[in-house]
């Protein structure tokens, strides 16, 4: 019995996954996993009943793309959605544009035009993360400044955070 259960769980898993897979190839661009209607009315459900579900985008990255790189005024509407700002003043030779964010975890942040931290490079066929390098000031992003590579991801209760993939 439990193998038939185990069986069934891998048949799910892999029919979701390629259901992923398929809607990110559809959307060919920026893609954010958004809460399902049937887990909406699931999630209601369960707060009358003064229960919590966890949220299923929980581990999930906050945005995919497709794309090889992301573009200036797309990486401005992604941070803008993640709390940051763009930020004016002096970067220290960042090549890609510096944004804010205060009591941010980084509290600046730049895309990462390599991939460094992306699931690009496993070869994989979801589109890539979208990684973001963090600095503690807006002149750290050289190499040893640098706080590290993150991509942000929801938690279980549905909030941002951004997590370290590369140092």
């Amino acid at each position: 019995m439990a193998k038939k259960n185990r069986a069934a769980k891998q048949v799910t898993h892999a029919v979701a996954e390629q259901e992923q897979n398929f809607i990110w190839k559809e959307l060919n661009g920026i893609f954010r996993p958004v809460k399902s209607d049937s887990f909406k009315s699931a999630e209601e459900a369960a707060k009358r009943q003064g229960r919590k579900l966890p949220d299923p985008r929980a581990g999930q990255p906050t945005h995919l793309s497709g794309e090889p790189r992301v573009p200036r005024n797309k990486q401005e509407d992604i941070a803008g959605e993640l709390g940051y700002t763009p930020y004016e003043g002096p970067t220290g030779g960042a090549k890609e544009p510096v944004f804010h964010k205060r009591g941010g975890d980084p509290p600046y942040v730049s895309y990462d035009r390599d991939g460094h931290g992306s699931a690009a490079r496993g070869g994989g066929d979801l589109p890539p993360n979208i990684p973001w390098k963090g600095a503690s000031s807006p002149t750290g992003f050289g190499a040893r400044d640098r706080l590290g590579t993150y991509v942000p991801k929801y938690d279980a209760d549905g909030n941002v955070n951004f997590d370290r993939v590369r140092r």
